[in-house]
């Protein structure tokens, strides 16, 4: 790693806690991606990425940082523990959050980012189908704190979505008011029929009636429509 001195970009996913590798790695890294967990190694090393705009921990159970660390991220990808304490004090303008079960944490620290939130994702596998209810309650959660979110995007990480939920989401849209573009995406391993034409059209009435600001839905396969 001490040779490529011009790397920007670096994702870094090996099993066990090997943190230690990254004090070779001393590129000005933009962009980071690990599974790793999160000790006293990997927080000394990113201490002295003070660029780095995106972060993805994968596996990261906890995150401690204070602000004046890391102090250009805007976007971070995690657990909800994750996730909340990169937050606070931080110019982040989209979280997603890697869901697994009920979160009964305090989700007010999505209140502290030093600028307006205006992206929203969450990732979780969609079987059993309580889990899709439980997308749906942390989402609504979620608007109390981030309500001028301009994107909401929905992750499958494993199966698709039901055709239910579809149909739950659609009341949530009216909690956020600023709303221009709703996400589905399914991950490579996700299998599911293609959602036919008809539906589509059916789901964008029910989308659009519920929040009019809404712009631009892509559903599972890129299937992306333009709201005039």
């Amino acid at each position: 790693m001490r040779r490529m001195v011009n790397l920007r970009s670096l994702s870094f996913e090996v099993p066990g806690n090997k943190s230690w590798i990254l004090r070779g790695c001393t590129a000005d890294i933009h962009w980071f991606k690990t599974s790793l967990e999160f000790d006293n190694g990997l927080a000394s090393w990113l201490t002295t990425k003070p660029r780095i705009h995106d972060l993805i921990l994968t596996r990261a159970k906890t995150f401690s940082m204070q602000p004046p660390h890391l102090p250009n991220l805007s976007v971070v990808f995690g657990t909800p523990t994750t996730v909340l304490s990169a937050v606070s004090g931080r110019p982040i303008t989209s979280v997603c959050f890697g869901l697994s079960g009920p979160v009964m944490l305090d989700l007010s620290n999505l209140s502290k980012s030093t600028v307006c939130v205006d992206h929203l994702g969450v990732a979780f596998d969609p079987i059993p189908s309580w889990e899709e209810l439980n997308c749906i309650d942390f989402v609504y959660r979620c608007s109390v704190y981030v309500p001028r979110v301009q994107k909401l995007s929905f992750f499958a990480t494993r199966s698709g979505f039901s055709p239910t939920f579809y149909r739950i989401v659609a009341p949530l849209l009216s909690r956020f008011t600023a709303l221009k573009y709703l996400q589905f995406v399914l991950s490579e391993s996700g299998n599911t029929s293609p959602i036919d034409r008809v539906t589509q059209l059916e789901l964008l009435q029910d989308f659009h009636y519920h929040n009019p600001e809404l712009r631009t839905v892509t559903f599972p396969g890129n299937l992306t429509w333009n709201i005039e």
